[in-house]
């Protein structure tokens, strides 16, 4: 999963912390999964994640160190050897913390 030089806002940091994420089921019960953070910028993050999570489903994000909360919508989910690779976008103005903007994006041009 490579992004497309210059079209990020703000740079993207390695990161090795758990996370857990809470959510609504299908059938409108609660439902937490545990996830690893792999990544992060100041606009989202991407996660491995024990359990699939639906696109565009809204979810919490809990992460003791460093210690982060956020809501955040499911992007994208695709299996991954025995676990799921979720990608999320912050909502609500919540930033990665540390994160870095670029001053001037470069558009890609076609």
């Amino acid at each position: 999963m490579n992004a497309k030089p210059g079209l990020r806002r703000f740079e993207r940091t390695k990161v090795q912390s758990r996370a857990l994420l809470s959510f609504t089921g299908v059938h409108g019960h609660p439902v937490v999964v545990r996830a690893k953070v792999l990544d992060a910028s100041g606009s989202g993050a991407r996660l491995e994640a024990e359990a699939p999570v639906e696109p565009q489903t809204y979810v919490q994000i809990r992460v003791q160190s460093p210690p982060f909360a956020a809501t955040a919508s499911v992007r994208y989910c695709v299996r991954h050897k025995m676990d799921y690779c979720l990608g999320v976008e912050f909502v609500g103005g919540s930033k990665w913390p540390s994160s870095v903007e670029i001053s001037n994006p470069t558009p890609q041009s076609n």
